[in-house]
């Protein structure tokens, strides 16, 4: 029994164990067919990722690709860009160019239309002058003013006062009013011109309506004015026929603006060497003196005149001679002003017919002198488009203010038988009291 029974336990433990054998096998092929499918599953994963990462490399290729050729284009845009950029700006450099010279001939047409115009007034006034006519030469000269104005001013600056030579001019201010009488041209033997503002001039015609018997017609030339009591004196240079020489004559007027009259026998003065560019000055106490030049040798003077300025109760005293290097050994064109403890005189120097004459100051005692020539002179010379400034007179507003008023060439149009334009320059004084010309 004992022994059926350890056979019966060892097939039973046979049995068992061969149970779990199976068992276990079953287990382990189960693991291992497991296995095989996670290594065929990590291989599929694998060639997957290896497929991934190339299809990664491809597109980051292409994506580089993209970039540089992107890239290209935006340099290949930029320069397009930038040639866009300068052909704009040469198309509006060469649209401003073609405007200008529109502009610039528009200009040059306008210009010849009103120069066409002015000349046409000219000849018309000097076909007037030389068959006598003034009138009507003042008439055609009135009339072309404002072309001549146009014609005669260049671009950016302010039109002249007067377009015709208006040469050695003296202002007369009475009230608000100014009168201005220069030497002979178209518009007369004495020319006058009229403002209010000196901003115009509009040219009246001959001052003077009639020359003595000892005087030469057509020498008349540097006039000036002096108000005295009810009649004004008109004071000019003229040469005497009998004598050749340049004198001064005077004529009178009861109105400021003439005409003026002069029935004198001879010469107001004259004297060995002659006398010419006559000026009248009032002192602070009311008594006159004549400022004027002799020409051989150049000097100026003064002589008092008596209260009706049509004689003189004393002798000239010389004021100026030629001492500066400027002058040239020539001075001429007297006018004086009193402003504080000094009487200043203007005088003009040098060859009135070139670009070297000019205008200097001498600082004096009183009416009569002595002066002494201001060393920093000329303190007016040729600047600009203004050629030889000179024959300067003195003249105030109606404010007080002085001026000058003058005549310069210009340029290119220097020398005779160029106009000479006339000009005001505001005469302030610096702090030494020197006068200073501001054109």
């Amino acid at each position: 029994m004992k022994r059926d029974a350890r056979s019966l336990g060892l097939v039973v433990g046979g049995v068992v164990l061969t149970a779990v054998l199976i068992f276990g096998i079953a287990a382990g092929l189960r693991e291992q067919h497991r296995l095989d499918r996670a290594r065929h599953a990590e291989s599929t994963q694998r060639d997957a990722l290896r497929t991934t990462r190339l299809a990664m490399t491809r597109q980051n290729q292409s994506l580089h690709d993209v970039y540089v050729t992107s890239a290209k284009l935006l340099t290949q845009v930029s320069e397009g860009n930038n040639d866009v950029a300068t052909t704009q700006q040469a198309l509006a450099a060469a649209t401003a160019a073609l405007e200008q010279a529109h502009a610039v001939f528009n200009e040059q047409s306008g210009r010849r239309a009103v120069v066409g115009q002015c000349l046409t007034g000219v000849k018309l006034a000097l076909d007037a002058t030389r068959a006598g006519n003034t009138a009507n030469a003042t008439l055609y000269l009135r009339d072309v003013a404002p072309a001549c104005q146009n014609a005669l001013t260049p671009p950016g600056e302010s039109a002249p006062a007067l377009a015709f030579d208006f040469a050695d001019p003296f202002v007369l201010r009475v009230g608000s009013k100014y009168f201005a009488f220069a030497t002979n041209a178209a518009g007369g033997s004495v020319q006058e011109a009229q403002s209010t503002d000196l901003s115009k001039l509009d040219l009246v015609g001959d001052a003077l309506h009639n020359i003595p018997s000892w005087a030469t017609a057509g020498t008349i030339w540097a006039p000036a004015a002096l108000v005295r009591g009810p009649v004004t004196v008109l004071y000019y240079t003229v040469r005497q026929s009998s004598t050749g020489k340049q004198c001064i004559s005077a004529g009178v007027s009861a109105a400021p603006g003439g005409p003026f009259l002069d029935g004198s026998p001879g010469p107001l003065e004259c004297g060995a060497n002659g006398a010419i560019d006559p000026s009248p000055f009032v002192d602070t106490n009311g008594d006159a003196y004549l400022l004027y030049k002799t020409e051989r040798p150049a000097r100026l003077w003064s002589r008092p005149l008596a209260a009706d300025g049509r004689s003189f109760t004393g002798p000239a005293l010389q004021l100026l001679a030629p001492s500066q290097a400027w002058e040239a050994g020539n001075v001429e064109a007297p006018s004086m002003l009193h402003q504080g403890a000094f009487y200043w005189l203007f005088y003009s120097g040098n060859d009135w017919n070139g670009r070297l004459y000019a205008e200097g100051v001498a600082r004096c005692l009183g009416p009569t002198g002595p002066c002494g020539p201001d060393p920093a002179n000329p303190i007016l010379a040729s600047k600009g488009n203004a050629a030889g400034p000179g024959g300067g007179e003195v003249f105030t507003d109606p404010t007080g203010a002085w001026w000058l008023a003058y005549h310069a060439y210009q340029e290119p149009l220097v020398r005779y038988p160029n106009s000479r334009l006339v000009h005001f320059g505001r005469i302030t004084f610096d702090v030494n009291g020197r006068p200073v010309i501001n054109p």
